[in-house]
């Protein structure tokens, strides 16, 4: 039996470094990483969208239930060019990427 959050963290270790490196990037104001953040993005909302259903594991539920829409605020900041949109959404304290380690934290390259 497969182990279905081991592999939507699979899915996110390289999206979730690249959004980084991209928020980062995009903050010094390269609007090309604007591009970046949002291919980026895009991949972690793919599998945030899929939800928590057949996941036991709470902070995986959590962050579930909070990534869409932050993954869509950082989408739509960087449509614009809003640097400081980006940031705000990436580093929520609440609903920030950060939590996407804690979901996927003890699992390989987490």
């Amino acid at each position: 039996m497969s182990d279905l959050r081991a592999e939507r963290c699979d899915r996110m270790v390289q999206p979730i470094v690249d959004l980084t490196a991209s928020v980062l990037a995009s903050q010094i104001g390269n609007l090309d990483d604007f591009d970046d953040v949002i291919r980026a993005a895009e991949s972690v909302l793919a599998v945030a969208e899929l939800g928590s259903y057949g996941i036991d594991d709470d902070a995986y539920i959590d962050w579930a239930g909070a990534a869409p829409a932050t993954f869509k605020r950082i989408i739509e900041a960087a449509e614009r060019k809003d640097k400081k949109a980006v940031w705000l959404a990436f580093a929520d304290p609440q609903t920030g990427v950060y939590r996407v380690s804690a979901a996927c934290q003890g699992l390989p390259r987490w």
